[in-house]
Parts: C-alpha cells; structure tokens; sequence
C-alpha cells in the first residue's frame, strides 16, 4: 500500500487540493485495513474505513468501495459522480474521467475492465463485459457488449471501431528503419522531460 499511495502522490498533482488523490488514497487505506490479521485491529480500521470514505463520497463524488479490485497506475481524471461497483475488476494504467458509472444490471455480472484503458466523462459500463486492453471509451457511450483490444467505443450504444484505441509507442530509430532511413544520429530531446 505504501508504494502504491507514493505513486498516487506524485501521480497527482498538488494532491493536498486534489480530491480524487483523497477518494484514492481512502481506496487504498480500506484495502490495507482488510488484509489486518489482528482482529480487533481489522474491525477499527474498518470503522474509520466506513466514516472515511463516506466523508469521502460526499466531499469527492467518487463511490468506489474497498473491495474493488484496482491495478497499479490507476487515475480518476476529475472528481464528481464516479460509481465503481464493488465487484468490478479495473486493471493497470487506468484512466476515469467524471459522472462514470461501472455497474452492473438486473441480469448480473460485473464489468473487467483491461489494462492501459480510457474512460472518458460520461461513459456507463454496465452488465457482464470485458473491454480489453489498450481501448478507448468515448464520452457519454453506454457499454453493454465486450470491446476488443485496441479498439474505441462510440454512441448509444456503444459502436465498435476497431484498432482506433492506444497503439503501442515506437522510437524514432524503430519508425526511420521501418520506413527505410537511417536512425537520425543525435536523438530529438523531449521538450517535456
């Protein structure tokens, strides 16, 4: 837990003011409070946990219990009126924008969403889907159907428009020999280190 809230810290910018490193960092404190073995302890913890994030999803707008399962890298863009089901599966380096819903619906079944995702303001994944890694969803779309890897999801309901999402990175050397030059022999310095 520790090296995960280090890494929300510097993710987070000023994260004193930001609200969304407070809903994710009261995230990662119920998640610490559930694997205490001394049980007295556990049930404190779960106590403080409870009025925490309660404060929390009134001051934040983010409803994200403990007992979400939540990869490493995991953002939310903005906070207000973020709804994240508690048996949900949301991967590594993902990013939630505001007024998300990912739920579930009459029939059952939960949402996983993959790793390197985007979820952009508005989107509801709901019901039993998987959007796979690498994908992008638009706002204001409703999911109700898988989404393929590397691919973007648009409208009510939602489209599919494959191989639109995240690519992987190629360096310029990669990109000058694939297109038949030679590597640029002083390399481009990143104007944003």
């Amino acid at each position: 837990m520790p090296d995960r809230l280090i890494d929300d810290w510097r993710r987070y910018r000023l994260p004193l003011r930001n609200r969304c490193f407070w809903a994710v960092a009261i995230y990662r404190f119920g998640r610490r409070s559930m694997r205490v073995r001394f049980l007295p302890l556990r049930w404190l913890l779960g106590k403080i946990y409870g009025g925490a994030n309660l404060l929390a999803e009134i001051l934040t707008g983010v409803h994200m219990d403990r007992n979400v399962e939540i990869g490493d890298g995991f953002m939310l863009l903005h906070p207000g009126i973020i709804h994240i089901h508690t048996r949900a599966i949301i991967g590594n380096e993902v990013t939630i924008s505001h007024n998300v819903t990912i739920g579930t619906v009459a029939s059952g079944g939960t949402p996983i969403i993959g790793d390197n995702v985007f979820i952009s303001t508005g989107a509801v994944i709901v019901g039993d889907v998987r959007v796979g890694e690498g994908s992008r969803i638009g706002p204001n779309t409703v999911v109700m159907k898988d989404v393929p890897p590397n691919s973007f999801a648009l409208g009510v309901p939602a489209r599919i428009m494959p191989n639109l999402g995240v690519t992987r990175r190629y360096d310029d050397d990669e990109v000058s020999r694939s297109a038949g030059r030679k590597p640029d022999p002083i390399p481009r310095r990143d104007p944003d280190p």
